[in-house]
């Protein structure tokens, strides 16, 4: 299969080394086949990739600081190497992965940091539980655990990689103080929870969780807004990069078969409506694929002192949305390509499909997404006018 050609939002050796890695290892370990056989249910299936993922590569470690054991790395490698685990259909931990890593190396705290440090040593998977169908990235709103003296209470239904996860990373409120509630799962009674979750895409699997008794370590945290609104956002654009490698996936797809399909004693990419289709999801795709990138940039900056999350969050906002968008368009128009062997279960692009109808509504939809980037402008337009801008009713 041809792949298309891509930009320059590689920028260092060291994120094109990536890329290249991570596509020789997916072609090599990972396929179609394998694709099917975990969605048919096997969980075993990616085992090896996912030690590869792991041990080879030390993928959780992307996002960790050198000096707490990890390889430095930033939101733009975070969005390469979701770019590609996405156009191959590859399962991997990098979302939760790569919001632990944010959240505890931001946090502020000394033992929070010592604990990512025990992360990356001993490769334990971990989840930062945000209700996946929020789309304020507040904390005020989300319902977080409460902690009283008789321990902790709280549930969240739609969690994305907590099954997988052997630590928990839980927003939490201790009377007027927002904080961080540690669930270690290995050692956690019953006090703790944690259920399969029904979605639509079979690659990633949600859970709830339900928190009730004395469980738990509770850390407060110095400023846990910021902290959980630059961690979410960090979400949305390794999900927006995730999604954008699918589209790819899909685009190169119906280009490939276009040409190979025969109808009417011509190939049917030689049909002008099915061309138009076709680049309309390209342009489309391009222009969400510059957008995610242009996020992640504008992350990393921040990660460097650079810029603030007030910038940011409305950047994020966007690539998700561009790239929910251009999933949705791609997935689709692949599956009319391809015609009635599009829509069967052997043919592998259901599985895009599915994963836009589950990763577009993940951390707010593209419409919730674009309201709050509308209100994110008239408030801080209202504030340079001196509070004088009226908004219509």
């Amino acid at each position: 299969m041809p792949h298309i050609a891509l930009g320059g939002e590689d920028r260092t050796d060291e994120q094109r080394d990536l890329r290249m890695e991570l596509r020789r290892l997916l072609t090599r370990l990972w396929s179609d086949d394998h694709a099917r056989e975990l969605a048919d249910g096997d969980r075993t299936t990616g085992a090896k990739l996912a030690a590869v993922l792991e041990h080879d590569i030390a993928l959780g470690a992307l996002l960790v600081p050198e000096e707490l054991g990890g390889h430095g790395g930033g939101c733009v490698e975070a969005a390469v190497a979701a770019e590609e685990l996405g156009a191959a259909s590859a399962p991997s931990r990098l979302l939760g992965d790569a919001m632990s890593a944010h959240l505890l190396a931001t946090s502020g705290d000394a033992e929070l940091h010592r604990r990512l440090r025990r992360v990356v040593e001993d490769g334990v998977p971990a989840a930062v539980v945000w209700p996946a169908q929020d789309a304020t990235w507040d904390l005020h709103q989300i319902h977080p655990v409460e902690i009283t003296g008789a321990g902790a209470s709280g549930r969240f239904r739609y969690v994305a990689e907590a099954l997988d996860a052997a630590l928990l990373l839980v927003p939490a409120r201790r009377g007027a103080e927002f904080g961080l509630l540690l669930l270690d799962l290995s050692r956690e009674g019953s006090g703790v929870e944690l259920h399969p979750a029904k979605g639509a895409d079979v690659l990633r699997p949600l859970g709830g969780l339900t928190v009730a008794g004395p469980t738990g370590e509770w850390v407060g945290l110095a400023e846990p807004q910021r902290v959980f609104t630059e961690t979410v956002a960090l979400g949305a654009i390794v999900l927006a990069a995730e999604m954008i490698g699918a589209a790819r996936s899909c685009i190169e797809r119906m280009a490939t078969y276009a040409g190979q399909r025969e109808q009417f004693g011509r190939t049917i990419g030689s049909f002008q409506a099915l061309r138009h289709q076709i680049v309309d999801a390209l342009v489309a795709w391009e222009a969400a694929r510059a957008m995610t990138y242009r996020a992640a940039a504008g992350f990393a900056a921040m990660t460097r002192g650079t810029a603030r999350i007030d910038d940011v969050e409305p950047m994020a906002r966007m690539a998700k949305a561009a790239a929910s968008d251009a999933l949705g368009e791609a997935s689709e128009t692949c599956i009319h390509v391809y015609g009635a062997i599009g829509f069967t279960w052997e043919n592998p692009v259901h599985l895009a499909f599915k994963r836009w109808a589950a990763s577009a509504q993940i951390f707010g939809s593209p419409t919730e997404q674009r309201v709050r980037v509308c209100q994110h402008a008239i408030i801080n337009a209202g504030g340079r006018a001196g509070g004088a801008l009226r908004v219509a009713g």
